[in-house]
C-alpha cells in the first residue's frame, strides 16, 4: 500500500472527529488529543489579543456549542489555564483567557 494513502486514512480518523452532519464539533474526546502545543497551535491560527487595556486573549471559535467550548475549558483547567466561554448578541462563542 502506498504510504501517502495510509497517512490519509490514519488522519481521516481525526478530521471525522471534529464534524457530524458537516457541523464543526469538538469531540469528547478532546482532551486526549490536546496538548499545551496544539492549544498554542490553535490559538495562532484563531486566536487574537482582545486589547492591551483588557489583557485578554480570545480563540474565536465561532460555530461550536457551549458544550463543546467546555470540553475545552477542562482541558485548559488541567493545564492550569484560566478560561471562560462568553458569547455575542449572534450567540458567537470564544475561550477568553486573561493572564
Amino acid at each position: 500500500m502506498d504510504s501517502r494513502l495510509i497517512r490519509t486514512v490514519r488522519l481521516r480518523f481525526y478530521g471525522q472527529q471534529f464534524y457530524e452532519l458537516k457541523k464543526k464539533v469538538i469531540p469528547a474526546l478532546i482532551e486526549r488529543m490536546l496538548a499545551p502545543l496544539s492549544l498554542a497551535i490553535w490559538f495562532m491560527d484563531d486566536g487574537s489579543r482582545k486589547s492591551a487595556k483588557h489583557k485578554t486573549y480570545i480563540i474565536h471559535s465561532l460555530g461550536y456549542s457551549k458544550d463543546d467550548l467546555l470540553r475545552v475549558q477542562t482541558f485548559c483547567k488541567r493545564i492550569r489555564i484560566e478560561s471562560s466561554s462568553t458569547s455575542s448578541k449572534r450567540t458567537i462563542l470564544a475561550i477568553v483567557y486573561s493572564k
